[in-house]
């Protein structure tokens, strides 16, 4: 029989989670429902539209994104199903989040993934879906550009 997750909801989650992101040393847009690890967003789609949306409306815009409900501490390793081991995240954080039966290490990682501009060149490569070829056609086409003899540059003299 496959295993059927009746965990919590995506919005309990969040309503579980959302005064504790700062003691937990993350940042978390309200308005912009994103991995809670790496802060991947998934473009406007499910962002709250409104600057005066109800608590209703932004439960519903974090129900529907496509974050796993990943368990901090896993079920194998005794972790519980309840919203307070689970986390949101994208499936590429999920694929590599520490298996561990202690939170403070999950919480490291997470904090070590950086929201902001902390992704590693490989994972956005990848995600981005820039070839080694297309990379280093960009450096090399960097290197040779001269700003003095660009259109902008020869305007700007």
């Amino acid at each position: 029989m496959p295993y059927i997750d009746m965990g919590p909801s995506r919005a309990e989650i969040f309503s579980y989670w959302k005064d504790s992101f700062r003691d937990i040393g993350i940042f978390i847009d309200w308005g912009e429902p994103s991995c809670w690890a790496c802060g991947f967003h998934y473009g406007t789609k499910y962002d709250v539209k409104s600057a005066d949306a109800s608590w209703k409306t932004i439960l519903g815009c974090w129900q529907k994104i496509p974050l796993q409900r990943c368990h901090i501490v896993p079920r194998s390793l005794g972790g519980s199903d309840g919203p307070s081991n689970r986390f949101l995240m994208c499936r590429e954080c999920h694929d590599l989040q520490p298996n561990t039966p202690f939170p403070d290490i999950f919480f490291e990682w997470v904090r070590a993934q950086s929201h902001i501009g902390g992704e590693s060149l490989q994972k956005w490569k990848k995600r981005c879906g820039v070839s080694e070829l297309a990379k280093t056609s960009i450096e090399n086409s960097t290197k040779s550009w001269n700003p003095r003899s660009s259109r902008l540059g020869s305007m700007a003299k």
